[in-house]
């Protein structure tokens, strides 16, 4: 689906998908993009909402990136 002609139109047609689906636009479409500021804006909410709502699982998975990926011992005898 293809929404043009401006920022504001084509935004409240997404507000009212996400209205009647009960879904957010991001769980609808593989991409949105956009070059006006309220897109942007819209983006930016999203992004803000699901650090919100998801704040412990990315944690959870932050500190799993951080961790070691072999043991110390097999890295030590590795650089024997």
């Amino acid at each position: 689906m293809v929404v043009a002609f401006g920022g504001t139109i084509p935004g409240r047609v997404l507000e009212q998908i996400e209205e009647r689906t009960g879904q957010p636009i991001s769980d609808l479409f593989h991409m949105v993009a956009g070059t006006s500021p309220e897109n942007i804006e819209r983006l930016e909410r999203r992004a803000e909402f699901m650090l919100k709502e998801n704040r412990e699982d990315f944690n959870r998975l932050l500190r799993e990136l951080s961790k070691p990926k072999q043991p110390r011992e097999e890295l030590t005898s590795a650089t024997s």
